[in-house]
């Protein structure tokens, strides 16, 4: 059995007290490079909420499995759900806590696939501190002290995923029926084979569940609600790869990419695959564009569909070209020495080479793909930035905050400002929106703070 670590929250703290005077006062000369404590508090299933607040700070994305809970002190009966009594009581994992404390430091973490902007707004919320030692050290910390304090332990491996890295927190060890350590079964390691062909994620997702749920003669279910909004269809497949590797290609090829969280049902000894989106940054307050907007990249659904057009086969010929795959001169048409070129730069990247361009192969492609620029007119200029200004206003505290102020200074709100939205700041709302139209935003703009065009 693996010895199981002991981590002593705060241990930097204590490391610091413990150097000598001179050497602290030489620190102490500049406090912006000291590190800070950060706090994980997590209740529930602690580690995968933990994950959560660690995904949401630092932009990665972090994969998660439950162990077998089988002692029956890991197991609790839950009698009630949401104030309510269960005709039949179901066990489920017990509810722990757990409180860890680690550094952090200013920089972006190394490999961040993503730093999240809403599609609503014109502003992204950067990414820019990070956990003293990297982002294995610090999963790992925290996975062992949960161990420390009685939980099951977990270990932590980094993968490749399609747009970077990203973290895989898994059972290691856990109790069984008799309350003695064993070794879990790394159920996503298993080789699963799917013929490649054109289907939706969702569909994907269920095969992947269904070939786990025959090899290990368990149930597992992958959870796809989540995939209603997305129409995209590719060729997935999983051929001889493993389960974890068809989930990464799955779930990395949307942008932001999805993780899993697996969890066990210790009710039916079940597994349930479900899929989450990376948590949402909170982002700045929108400011006006300007007309000409930079260049900039391009997501994958934009080349998905100037791929469509012959100026855009062009460019992707010519990227094809730039990095030595196609040898003859960029057309229009794509032809059968284009196809050929496409599957050297699949094989080059390690994908199926299918010699079409599917969502995996474009995000590979992109990094090669030129910037683009677009001029916007007054009028798109105007919509996009109340547009943006309208949903930042709603969604975000500081947003709710001015929103607040702006109608307490047409007299419509007398409440506190609080940048929530309550009943007071609801009524207030509508007051003003039936007395001015459905061009609300438009007609807050003389009573926010001004802004200025880029």
């Amino acid at each position: 059995m693996k010895p199981r670590l002991i981590v002593l929250a705060g241990v930097g703290a204590l490391a610091w007290c413990m150097l000598p005077a001179p050497a602290r006062a030489q620190s102490s000369q500049a406090p912006d490079a000291l590190p800070s404590v950060r706090t994980i508090k997590a209740t529930g299933r602690p580690i995968p909420e933990a994950l959560d607040q660690i995904e949401g700070r630092y932009g990665v994305a972090l994969d998660y499995s439950d162990p077998v809970y089988a002692d029956p002190a890991d197991v609790q009966i839950l009698r009630l759900f949401r104030g309510r009594a269960l005709r039949t009581p179901v066990p489920v994992p017990k509810v722990r806590t757990l409180e860890f404390q680690y550094f952090e430091e200013g920089g972006t973490p190394p490999g961040v696939p993503y730093i999240a902007c809403d599609l609503a707004t014109l502003g992204c919320a950067p990414v820019t501190v990070k956990p003293v030692g990297g982002m294995t050290s610090l999963l790992q910390q925290l996975a062992d002290e949960f161990a420390n304090q009685g939980g099951p332990i977990f270990g932590v491996r980094k993968l490749q995923g399609l747009t970077g890295p990203q973290w895989e927190v898994y059972p290691e060890e856990a109790r069984n029926k008799s309350g003695a350590w064993v070794a879990q079964t790394d159920f996503l390691g298993a080789t699963i084979y799917i013929p490649t062909e054109e289907r939706g994620a969702g569909v994907m997702l269920q095969l992947i569940a269904q070939q786990l749920t025959e090899r290990w003669g368990r149930k597992f279910v992958a959870s796809t609600d989540w995939i209603r909004p997305f129409s995209t269809r590719a060729r997935y497949g999983a051929e001889d790869i493993t389960a974890r590797q068809a989930l990464i290609e799955v779930l990395g090829g949307f942008k932001p990419p999805f993780v899993w969280r697996m969890y066990y049902g210790p009710e039916d000894g079940s597994y349930v695959i479900n899929v989450v989106g990376l948590p949402y940054r909170e982002p700045p307050r929108p400011q006006p564009p300007a007309a000409l907007l930079p260049p900039a990249p391009m997501p994958t659904s934009y080349w998905l569909q100037r791929a469509q057009t012959p100026g855009g086969t062009r460019q992707i010929q010519q990227v094809l070209a730039k990095l030595g795959y196609l040898r003859t001169a960029p057309t229009t048409e794509w032809d059968a020495k284009s196809a050929a070129a496409l599957r050297g730069f699949q094989a080059a990247s390690g994908i199926p080479t299918t010699g079409v361009l599917d969502v995996p192969t474009l995000m590979k492609l992109e990094p090669h793909m030129p910037l683009v620029r677009f001029r916007l007119s007054p009028a798109q200029v105007k919509e996009q930035y109340l547009t943006a200004l309208n949903y930042w206003l709603g969604t975000t505290p500081d947003g709710v905050k001015e929103l607040q102020e702006a109608l307490a200074k047409a007299g419509y709100y007398s409440g506190p400002v609080t940048g929530e939205w309550d009943a007071k700041t609801l009524a207030a709302m509508k007051a003003f929106r039936k007395a001015n139209g459905p061009s609300t935003t438009e007609r807050l703009l003389p009573l926010l703070p001004k802004t200025q065009a880029r």
